[in-house]
Parts: structure tokens; C-alpha cells; sequence
């Protein structure tokens, strides 16, 4: 093979090694149990806050903390406030957390008591 031949061939390799661990890297993030902590979020005076983490338990049974690389985003924002992935108190009432992370997604029910007390 000439140098040139053996080059291309070379990257041609590389590129479908590449491919094929992103296909099983994909493979393996669908398989894996995504879950948000706590499952609900109850705050009842002015001064509670809640903090909230999301992880992923891979398919080989290893649990990895997604919190940072996670996605949070609050239904209604009158109801209460997302500074981070902590919950405050703004008004009572009922709303919803989204949480996603690569193509996972869960909610969890947030309800607001006596937040001016």
C-alpha cells in the first residue's frame, strides 16, 4: 500500500471505531435508570428550601450524581423559585419540576404551603 492509500485507510478505521463507540455509548445512556431526589417537593413556611439531585444508574449497576450536567426548568415560576437545583417558597400553590438529562426526562410534583408565613 502506498502512504497516501495507507493514510486514508487509517482514517477511514478511526472514523468507524469512533461511530461505533457512539452508537454503544447511546445504547448504554438509553438503558440507564434515570431518577430525581427527592420524587416530591413539599415546602411549608417562607423559610424551607429543598435542594433537588438527579442521577443515573448505568446498566452495569454504577450510579453516577447527573446533577450538575442536568437540565431543571419549573412549570410555574410564581410558585416557587430554581436558584440552582434548589427550591424556595413564593406563593402557595401547586407546579411541577422538569428534570432532563441525554434524552431522559422526569417531573416532580412541588407544593407550596404557607409561603408567606
Amino acid at each position: 500500500m502506498s502512504h497516501d492509500r495507507s493514510s486514508r485507510w487509517m482514517a477511514v478505521s478511526v472514523v468507524g471505531v469512533l461511530l461505533a463507540s457512539a452508537t454503544v455509548c447511546q445504547a448504554a445512556a438509553a438503558k440507564a435508570k434515570f431518577e430525581v431526589f427527592p420524587p416530591d417537593v413539599n415546602l411549608a413556611t417562607a423559610r424551607d428550601r429543598q435542594p433537588v439531585i438527579a442521577v443515573v444508574t448505568r446498566h452495569d449497576g454504577v450510579t453516577l450524581d447527573v446533577t450538575k450536567q442536568a437540565k431543571f426548568k419549573l412549570a410555574d415560576a410564581a410558585i416557587a423559585r430554581l436558584d440552582g437545583t434548589t427550591l424556595y417558597p413564593l406563593a402557595d400553590g401547586t407546579t411541577k419540576l422538569e428534570v432532563s438529562y441525554e434524552g431522559h426526562r422526569a417531573e416532580i410534583p412541588v407544593v407550596v404551603k404557607q409561603a408567606k408565613a
